[in-house]
């Protein structure tokens, strides 16, 4: 008796892949999920381990970065394996996990500047609304010059400070890409390598 073979018709339209986008979709709220519980965990740790003297804000810094730098890791290294584990086909290249991975990190970043910028917004209008009327808006603004000039005075930036701060945030986004490309990389290969079911 003949063993019956399957032959695999690869996703094809007009000489390009199908992209799963329910797997990348799937990825990318895993990683929004993920990312709003850890940051929440991390914010009850430093504000457990706050202390209120220029050593503890040094140590509170370095920390939450540092944290923010693992748990930035392990979320985007989950969504990439969810969305490479669901986009797996018997046709498809284990390379190309990698630019599922990838994809899923571009739009989880859309994604949530989208939600930060918004909730920024809703939160500064509903302050001024609710915490500041119209005479103390008129006091604000006429002082506006003298406060100006008195915060700089007391609180005089290094000028390295805001490239420090953008070089950081570059290391942080281009972790979280190579994370999130690896991790969908490794979801294919996992598939792939699994044992079929008889």
């Amino acid at each position: 008796m003949m063993k019956e073979t399957k032959v695999v018709e690869p996703c094809r339209y007009h000489g390009a892949y199908c992209i799963s986008w329910t797997a990348i979709f799937a990825g990318t709220l895993v990683s929004l999920g993920l990312g709003l519980l850890l940051n929440l965990f991390g914010l009850s740790i430093d504000l457990v381990a706050f202390k209120p003297n220029p050593e503890g804000h040094l140590a509170l810094a370095i920390g939450g970065y540092i944290g923010m730098l693992i748990g930035t890791i392990a979320i985007m290294f989950t969504s990439g394996w969810v969305t490479g584990h669901l986009a797996s086909r018997p046709d498809i290249n284990e390379c190309l996990g990698a630019l599922y991975g990838f994809i899923t990190w571009c739009l989880a970043l859309i994604i949530a500047i989208f939600i930060a910028s918004h909730a920024f917004a809703f939160f500064t209008m509903h302050y001024h609304a609710m915490y500041m009327s119209g005479s103390d808006l008129m006091v604000l603004s006429q002082n506006a010059g003298s406060a100006t000039a008195q915060t700089d005075h007391a609180m005089a930036i290094p000028a390295k400070t805001p490239a420090i701060a953008v070089f950081l945030t570059f290391v942080l986004f281009f972790v979280a890409a190579i994370a999130s490309a690896f991790g969908g990389h490794c979801g294919i290969k996992s598939r792939r390598t699994e044992a079929p079911t008889m």
